[in-house]
């Protein structure tokens, strides 16, 4: 899935747009954010998850809060996590 949307003001009304057009569960979906304006998503996705440098409203709604920095291999860590979860990851 190739979808952006930038300078967003209400990320909430964008999850559910998502989530309709493409026919997903907000339990489905994980979400990276680390500011105020992306907890009401954080508290609302399967999957939330936060940097160590996000603020601590981010961290404190994230479930999991990731060892490197953003930019610096963070999203790879959360996409091992998840396929470790599946028992998908394979190395």
């Amino acid at each position: 899935i190739n979808i952006v949307h930038q300078g967003v003001s209400d990320k909430s009304l964008v999850l559910d747009q998502i989530c309709s057009e493409q026919k997903l569960a907000t339990e489905s979906i994980a979400y990276v954010g680390d500011d105020a304006p992306d907890v009401p998503v954080l508290m609302r996705v399967g999957l939330a998850a936060s940097v160590p440098t996000g603020h601590r409203c981010a961290l404190d709604a994230a479930h999991m809060i990731t060892d490197a920095q953003g930019g610096y291999g963070a999203v790879r860590e959360i996409i091992d996590f998840i396929l470790a979860s599946q028992n998908k990851l394979s190395y």
